[in-house]
């Protein structure tokens, strides 16, 4: 079988929020892998997410409490299978600590 993926996975557990577009509150996730075109997340708790949900993650991938460095990343829910969600990214970014208030 042919791979498919737009770019290699990398195996990287972090925390990260994630918010549901258009709806209240935040819930915590885990990533499972991420690359720049995607992640998949494990959910935490029991949160329904539908495929083709829009959310926007929040992920800390800083190991440093004094220099965090956020990373975002705005996309869809393209596969639900158990607690584990992919999320296809249409926008992601970096932000520089002495740049977030």
């Amino acid at each position: 079988m042919k791979n498919t993926r737009k770019e290699p996975r990398f195996t990287i557990e972090v925390e990260a929020a994630v918010k549901v577009k258009n709806s209240d509150g935040t819930f915590r996730v885990t990533t499972v892998n991420a690359s720049g075109w995607g992640a998949l997340l494990e959910l935490k708790g029991s949160v329904q997410l539908v495929v083709g949900d829009p959310v926007l993650c929040e992920f800390d991938i800083s190991d440093q409490e004094q220099n965090p460095l956020p990373c975002w990343g705005a996309g869809n829910v393209v596969r639900v299978e158990g607690r584990c969600v992919a999320v296809e990214f249409q926008s992601a970014f970096f932000v520089k600590a002495e740049t977030v208030a």
